[in-house]
């Protein structure tokens, strides 16, 4: 199931329950674990966001999706982020942006402001699902990709488990939605 939002300066397309791409690709991964009060997950799902915003002449770009289990620790959230060292396997599925500048993968240069945004979104909340959540998809693009985009969709993912409201989410309106999970970027509906 996907939903994509519409901005005047960009777009976002939302993915529940359906992988962005194979993967096809070499990467490594790095665990990380934030200590928190949790409760239990409901069920088991994967999401993703692909996002595409405008900005003075430039398009900034990423794709970060992530499988959520179960988790076995308590009162922690396993992540685990993979990352590649070189762009080298075009992403030609990409919907938001012409694929010929966009590569599957993360650089393993944005996983320190990733697992950042991660862990202070995950603290910020009273309490959290108890779950192993794998960031293994990504696309990022040659120019227009960021550490500090790739921050803030992750932010919006863990925005997103934290509700536990998967279903509704794909009932919402735009400003609903973005007023509920994308404060911190700059996209005007």
């Amino acid at each position: 199931m996907y939903k994509t939002y519409k901005y005047k300066n960009g777009e976002i397309k939302l993915l529940k329950n359906e992988i962005p791409m194979a993967r096809d690709y070499e990467y490594r991964s790095k665990f990380f674990q934030v200590i928190r009060k949790t409760q239990q997950l409901d069920n088991e799902f994967s999401l993703g966001i692909e996002m595409k915003i405008h900005r003075g002449g430039r398009i900034c770009y990423g794709l970060l999706g992530a499988e959520v289990k179960s988790g076995k620790n308590l009162e922690a959230i396993n992540v685990h982020i993979a990352y590649t060292d070189k762009n080298r396997i075009r992403y030609n599925d990409s919907c938001l942006i012409n694929d010929e500048f966009v590569y599957k993968g993360l650089p393993e240069e944005y996983i320190e402001k990733i697992n950042s945004s991660i862990t202070e979104e995950i603290l910020n909340r009273k309490n959290f699902p108890q779950c192993d959540i794998f960031f293994d998809y990504a696309a990022n693009c040659e120019v227009g990709s960021s550490p500090a985009l790739f921050g803030c969709i992750a932010k919006m993912l863990i925005r997103l488990i934290s509700s536990n409201l998967m279903d509704q989410i794909f009932n919402m309106g735009i400003k609903e939605f973005t007023e509920e999970f994308v404060q911190d970027v700059n996209l005007r509906y």
